[in-house]
């Protein structure tokens, strides 16, 4: 009998260690529009601790790929928080996240879905460059550098707030992390853009805790922006886990 309760103890002890394991949490913000299905362009997903709402313990801002990693994180439970501009900010519980292995690791994908708004709480302050008297003889990213509570290094172009956070800045509402071609972009005159038809959405995100101070969206009024709709979800990677809210 000894030998059995021992069997079991070992038993429940490795299956216990496994589930304290970190999972790779992967994640998808989408709206659901004519039974399909589309990106949601500039989203960002909040995990907060349960018991303590006011600790953010991991984030994360839509990238190229359109693909959000939260990270490896503990199988535990979260208060998560979705936002996006032009959407319903959602906030829901997660935990006892289903995984499956990948290669030698955990793994879950999360799927988030939004609903447009039109009071989303997410507001930016809008800037018209139509507005900067010199704009005509300016760079875009010294008419980014005029703009009040933003800084812009001339070399690396990383655009900054005053308090040193990074702002992440995006194009007609596609990011441009990871590509180094669109730094160049900032170097263009302004007058390039047809009558300096753009604006700048700034999107102010100090309260949130984060090591980001804002996201920054560079939108081109007319046929320009027609290359930058978003994207339709084609197959699903991993499988899909819907999360008990």
């Amino acid at each position: 009998m000894k030998k059995y309760l021992l069997l079991f103890a070992l038993f429940f002890n490795f299956f216990a260690a496994y589930s304290q394991e970190p999972i790779d949490v992967w994640s998808i913000v989408f709206e659901e529009n004519a039974e399909k299905y589309y990106f949601v362009p500039m989203a960002s997903v909040w995990f907060y601790d349960y018991e303590n709402p006011e600790k953010l313990e991991y984030f994360v801002f839509g990238n190229g790929s359109n693909w959000w990693h939260i990270g490896k994180i503990p199988d535990k439970k979260y208060r998560a928080k979705i936002m996006a501009p032009g959407y319903k900010t959602r906030e829901v519980v997660v935990g006892n996240l289903s995984s499956k292995p990948l290669g030698k690791e955990r793994a879950a994908t999360v799927h988030f879905k939004l609903e447009k708004s039109t009071t989303n709480t997410l507001r930016p302050t809008t800037y018209s460059i139509k507005n900067f008297e010199k704009a005509k003889k300016m760079n875009l990213w010294e008419v980014i550098a005029s703009l009040k509570g933003l800084n812009i290094d001339k070399k690396t172009m990383e655009i900054t707030t005053d308090n040193g956070k990074k702002v992440l800045w995006y194009l007609c509402g596609y990011t441009t992390e990871g590509e180094k071609k669109f730094s160049q972009f900032l170097k263009l005159p302004a007058e390039t853009f047809g009558l300096l038809d753009m604006k700048f959405l700034f999107y102010d995100l100090s309260s949130q805790k984060s090591d980001v101070g804002g996201m920054l969206n560079l939108v081109v009024i007319g046929e320009f922006t027609k290359s930058f709709r978003s994207r339709e979800i084609g197959e699903e990677p991993f499988e899909m886990y819907i999360l008990k809210e």
